[in-house]
């Protein structure tokens, strides 16, 4: 840190991992101001969803093979369920190359089960995520923020491979608040 006065970082957490802790300062991550303002009701009108609670659940813009299996099994139980809540997942691009056979495979029609929508990407984040009651995911520090924005609670599993484990840390960090 002798090249620079300040290193601005997203968590409290980050502080003790530089030499100089005093010259850090916690500023948190930025994220869109739709993830503070976007209207629930509004944003559950535009998704054509009703009353029944909302889950969406996404693994990055590739897909997590293994997770997405996961998240294929826990549908054709929503679907055998009589899909008591609705869900929104997104498969990113390789998992959607593959996963809307898999489904079916698993027993999960979802033809006849429309509160269930998974698609390849979320394109608009901040409405999905505003009418969502429950967030299944990846522990990246901007999801974690963007799930703060929003106070949405949520399921973290952090991908076991990232640089030094950092969405572990990430998680953790999220956790210890509660």
């Amino acid at each position: 840190m002798d090249r620079v006065d300040r290193v601005m970082v997203s968590f409290e957490e980050s502080r003790s991992h530089y030499p100089k802790p005093e010259n850090v300062r916690v500023v948190g991550m930025p994220v869109k101001r739709e993830f503070f303002f976007t209207d629930r009701a509004g944003a559950r009108a535009a998704l054509g969803l009703d009353e029944r609670p909302v889950v969406v659940s996404y693994w990055g813009s590739l897909g997590a093979r293994e997770m997405n299996k996961k998240i294929a099994r826990f549908m054709a139980l929503e679907c055998a369920e009589g899909t008591p809540f609705q869900h929104i997942h997104a498969t990113g691009s390789y998992g959607w190359k593959w996963m809307p056979e898999y489904v079916k495979e698993q027993g999960a029609d979802l033809s006849a089960n429309p509160a269930i929508d998974m698609r390849e990407y979320i394109y608009y984040m901040p409405t999905v995520m505003a009418a969502a009651d429950l967030v299944i995911g990846r522990a990246g520090a901007t999801s974690i923020a963007e799930i703060q924005a929003m106070g949405r609670a949520s399921v973290l599993i952090p991908y076991p491979y990232a640089a030094e484990n950092h969405q572990y840390y990430n998680a953790k960090a999220l956790e210890d608040k509660q």
